[in-house]
């Protein structure tokens, strides 16, 4: 370093600890803390991210709901992301996206969605959208749209008989959510756009059924049979857990090709087995935005990056949040992640 750079250096330095003595008292630490960052040298830069980076936008419109499932999280039923945010915050992330997955609530019953999805396809036609639904309202209409532009509908069933979805869902359409799967597999054409799950969330209630989930999903003629838990839900009877894995590995045997996901991460956190973290880029390619307009990198990290009501996507997806999670994604650092998605020692 040259004498005239840490010279002025030493200046600015003495500059700002000058005008410290003016400052009111409750903000002179920030003042301290600016000088030690001049007298300790630049430091180590963030790499920004440009927007273009962001290839899935995962955005929750409205927490409206048509269900009051036994195992959901929600408190709030009410609240709406602010249109805003939608038409003007978003706007320099729409050109670029190659998926929006839509979650609620219900996205079905959110007056908003379909608005939303014309909004973002006239700008960007090739963008696919990604739907987590129960399936109540997901009529025709909604099948050849998801067949046009659709990426991914998920049903969220969560039994596989009618007696258990009542229970589960609090509600008794079964048959008629059953018959609007059937007809969105019907509808799909020869390049079998959109792919097709069913979900299940593993309950006291329903750890019977794990093999008859996925033997129902082969019937139907899904891609894909998907298992989540909640850990504050856990059946509490390990013998029955271990019965109803036991009899989902034969049927998944006799499934063939059909994919199933999630029993294995399941049974290592039931019986507290190591477990290694997933492949993933979310931290690189992803933004979440939840229904109040605060943003994430992944709907399962336990850390908000920024608020769109009140900062531009540019510095929230370059922020400071974001770079310490990824900053500690790359040394394998998983500690931001959810609980699907830590090691398990």
């Amino acid at each position: 370093m040259t004498r005239f750079r840490r010279l002025k250096r030493s200046l600015w330095a003495w500059k700002i600890r000058t005008m410290s003595r003016r400052f009111p008292s409750r903000i002179r630490h920030h003042v301290r803390n600016m000088t030690a960052a001049i007298a300790a040298g630049p430091s180590r830069r963030r790499t920004a991210l440009p927007l273009e980076r962001i290839k899935h936008l995962h955005i929750i419109l409205s927490l409206k709901c048509n269900q009051r499932c036994r195992m959901c999280y929600q408190a709030d039923f009410h609240r709406d992301l602010d249109p805003e945010i939608c038409r003007r915050k978003l706007l320099p992330v729409y050109p670029h996206l190659e998926e929006i997955i839509l979650q609620g609530g219900e996205p079905t019953a959110i007056a908003g969605t379909r608005p939303f999805m014309d909004f973002v396809l006239g700008i960007n036609s090739r963008v696919r959208f990604s739907l987590m639904t129960n399936g109540m309202l997901f009529d025709r209409g909604w099948a050849e749209l998801f067949c046009r532009h659709g990426r991914l509908v998920n049903f969220s069933l969560n039994a596989a008989g009618p007696e258990t979805y009542a229970r589960v869902s609090r509600t008794k359409h079964w048959p008629r959510i059953v018959d609007n799967l059937e007809t969105l597999v019907g509808l799909r054409g020869p390049d079998s756009t959109p792919e097709i799950a069913i979900s299940f969330v593993i309950l006291e209630e329903n750890i019977g059924e794990l093999g008859a989930f996925i033997e129902l999903g082969r019937r139907i003629g899904v891609d894909r049979v998907r298992f989540f838990f909640d850990p504050h839900l856990l059946p509490e009877d390990g013998d029955a857990v271990r019965k109803a894995l036991d009899g989902a590995a034969a049927v998944r045997l006799a499934a063939g090709s059909l994919r199933v996901e999630g029993l294995e991460r399941f049974e290592a956190v039931y019986f507290r087995k190591p477990a290694d973290a997933p492949t993933c880029s979310s931290p690189f390619d992803t933004l979440f935005v939840d229904a109040g307009g605060e943003t994430g990198l992944c709907c399962q990290m336990t850390r908000l990056i920024g608020d769109l009501r009140f900062s531009a996507v540019e510095k929230i997806w370059n922020g400071a949040p974001a770079a310490r999670i990824r900053r500690a994604f790359r040394k394998g650092d998983y500690r931001y992640c959810g609980y699907y998605c830590r090691p398990l020692p």
